[in-house]
């Protein structure tokens, strides 16, 4: 029993002593882990409980000079499919499910069907579509047995309301929102802003339950820019070189519009051109902003320069008389003609009738370096500075690499090469008593804070005397009198402009084709000059003349921009007795054209912040549409865009139009489009969304604080 007592408690003391041992050593690593090692486990446990979520700002949005919104956000849907082993379909299903996708998203079957079939990646099956196809997709989802796998991302897509109106000077961004051509790529990194982060707390599932308040950084949203640019002068500019590229069977052109007194740009676009929103479906040449990027010959627009030296230097005045050797002039062994075969013109006749060979005379007697200075001063052979990407220089040479016959031609626009931005910008020296401007885009920009910056005007020198500006004015407006540019004539306003026609230089070799640029340039009114234009048509075919192709429709533009309610000129049409003559050539305003105050409570859209999508100014005037086969009791459905619902109906009903509607809040899109010719008592579908507020910087859209 003894023996028993003693072998229990030898055996007593050991489990005792491995316990102390065991409990020891656990103490002992327990303070280790606690003393030494803590920083290391505190993290691991972070990393398991917390997650860091990226903030992304808001891209700034870009406004007109009227606060028209031109680009904007728009929340969208993405579609996704995540790994998996388990809960896959059969491969016909999958077939199917993909030809749904591809067909409501333009997709090929094939590639979606290759990503379906894929279960160790994650796959996008489609990325930012349209309200309609995402409700769709979502209800395709929901039918789905793996729909367990599918994922449904909210992300963001650049949206541009008037689509291709000031297209290529906006740009657009790429699928991941960064800039890539125009306004959005020149000024990338302040719409995109800063990014933020915050940390949250998440469960043994992985979902987030509370945010740690104190490691909580909000993201700086990108700025908003305020441009110089005129929605509505932009559509009217767009439309008119549009009309006379078709017009004229043309190659394509350039038309620009400018404040000589500021350097804003009013408007600026090319043919071909594209649509921002749909970039893809484009050729990329109509991505290109050519006023700014191509080069050409100007032809005898580029006199200018020639009259500009002569009456700088003080020996010629208007009314000296020059003989124009009956239209021929031999130049080291090169015969120079005339359109006309002209005797003895004056110095302004010279001009206003675009003799070659005057011009070459005057030239010949002012010599070399004198042009040359001239054309420097005029911002030939430089870049004018404008606030956008891809700005060619043109071609100048140094008077030291001149030849016999390089002073002659470029006297009259050949041999020397210019960008229409560059050319226009030396004609509204003459408009701006002398001074030549920077241009530029951008007016304002509001960074997130809602504190702005003016962009103010620049005088980059000055190009030339008070006095020949003045000058140079009376003989451009006698150009539109008596000589080529008569067909640039506005009713009730004075012009004064050049015309232009000049052959296109070889691409592949010297010397010139039989291929014109024809073109205009003028500014308007010409004895208080608000915008200075110029209209370029690229290879005309039927006529070339400028005076044929540019200046018509520089008069017919002039005749729809001082006819804008917001119109840029103020200046007052000449009258005859009590009745303005431009009533004459006022066009009738549509059935359905409201202003913004109707279409929206203006108070309430400035305390909330929210801009209309669609401005009925900038909406083109409708043309005369044939009816036939329709009866004749027809109504042109009114645009709603941007109603209240309430508003909407109402509007609809007026025209005796039943409206069905899908969603709420305010009107983003109406089936049939404006302005489309229905009997009354069809139908209209309504499609309304949230509204979505955006911050504005003033409480009224026309504060003196936005004109610097």
């Amino acid at each position: 029993m003894e023996m028993v007592t003693k072998l229990s408690l030898r055996r007593l003391y050991l489990m005792a002593g491995i316990g102390i041992l065991f409990w020891g050593g656990l103490g002992v690593r327990l303070g280790i882990i606690q003393l030494s090692h803590r920083e290391r486990y505190v993290q691991r446990a972070q990393d398991q409980q917390q997650r860091e979520i990226v903030l992304r700002p808001k891209r700034g949005m870009i406004l007109d000079r009227n606060l028209r919104v031109l680009a904007a956000n728009l929340g969208v849907d993405s579609f996704g499919i995540h790994p998996s082993k388990s809960d896959v379909l059969h491969v016909d299903q999958l077939r199917q499910l993909a030809q749904h996708i591809a067909i409501m998203t333009g997709q090929s079957a094939d590639r979606l069907l290759v990503k379906l079939t894929n279960p160790s990646t994650f796959s996008w099956l489609a990325r930012r579509v349209d309200p309609d196809t995402g409700a769709r997709i979502r209800d395709l989802y929901a039918t789905l047995p793996l729909k367990k796998r599918m994922q449904v991302l909210r992300e963001v897509l650049r949206s541009y309301p008037f689509g291709p109106v000031a297209g290529q000077v906006l740009g657009f961004t790429n699928i991941d929102g960064k800039g890539l051509v125009g306004l959005e790529l020149a000024y990338d990194r302040m719409l995109t802003g800063s990014p933020g982060f915050s940390i949250v707390q998440v469960d043994a599932a992985g979902r987030q339950y509370s945010r740690i308040d104190e490691d909580y950084h909000p993201p700086t949203h990108g700025a908003d820019l305020v441009l110089t640019i005129d929605a509505a002068c932009q559509a009217i500019a767009e439309e008119a070189l549009r009309e006379a590229v078709e017009q004229h069977q043309a190659k394509g052109g350039m038309i620009i519009l400018v404040q000589p007194s500021t350097g804003d740009v009013l408007a600026m676009a090319s043919e071909p051109s594209y649509d921002p929103n749909h970039h893809d479906a484009f050729p990329t040449a109509g991505q290109k902003l050519r006023p700014i990027t191509d080069t050409y010959e100007p032809g005898s627009t580029f006199k200018l320069v020639t009259a500009t030296a002569a009456l700088e230097s003080g020996r010629f005045k208007p009314e000296d008389e020059i003989f124009c050797n009956n239209g021929a002039i031999t130049v080291a062994g090169r015969t120079i003609h005339d359109h006309e075969r002209f005797g003895t013109l004056t110095f302004q006749g010279v001009i206003e009738h675009s003799s070659n060979v005057g011009t070459i005379k005057i030239a010949q007697q002012l010599g070399n370096r004198r042009f040359y200075e001239s054309a420097r001063a005029l911002g030939v052979g430089s870049t004018t500075g404008i606030d956008l990407p891809g700005e060619a220089r043109g071609v100048l040479l140094n008077p030291t690499a001149w030849s016999a016959t390089s002073l002659p031609t470029m006297a009259i626009g050949y041999g020397v090469s210019v960008t229409a931005l560059q050319l226009l910008m030396a004609y509204t020296t003459v408009a701006n008593d002398g001074l030549l401007m920077e241009p530029h885009v951008v007016k304002a920009i509001i960074d997130s804070t809602g504190s702005f910056r003016v962009v103010q005007p620049r005088v980059i020198r000055r190009a030339m005397s008070p006095k020949t500006a003045r000058t140079l004015t009376g003989i451009f407006r006698g150009v539109v009198v008596n000589g080529t540019g008569k067909n640039a004539a506005v009713l009730g306003y004075d012009v004064a402009g050049k015309t232009g026609t000049a052959w296109k230089a070889k691409t592949n070799g010297r010397g010139y084709t039989k291929n014109y640029m024809s073109s205009f340039i003028g500014f308007f009114p010409a004895e208080t000059p608000q915008i200075a234009a110029l209209i370029v048509v690229d290879e005309p075919t039927i006529g070339y003349y400028g005076a044929q192709v540019s200046a018509p429709a520089f008069r017919k533009m002039m005749e729809r921009i001082v006819n804008l309610p917001k119109s840029p000129v103020t200046t007052p049409p000449k009258q005859t007795g009590d009745r303005p003559l431009y009533q004459a050539v006022l066009r009738p305003a549509p059935r359905e054209t409201v202003t913004t105050a109707q279409a929206f409570d203006l108070s309430a859209s400035l305390r909330h912040g929210l801009m209309s999508a669609i401005d009925p100014e900038i909406r083109p005037l409708w043309t005369q549409s044939k009816t036939d086969g329709l009866p004749g009791n027809t109504v042109r459905i009114p645009s709603v865009i941007g109603f209240s619902l309430r508003q909407a109906v109402s509007r609809l009903a007026q025209e005796g139009i039943e409206a069905k509607v899908k969603g709420k809040g305010l009107v983003v899109r109406q089936i049939p489009a404006p302005g489309t010719l229905i009997v009354p008592g069809d139908w209209c579908l309504l499609e309304c969304r949230p509204i979505d507020t955006i911050a504005l910087i003033s409480s009224s859209p026309r504060e003196s604080s936005w004109t610097p």
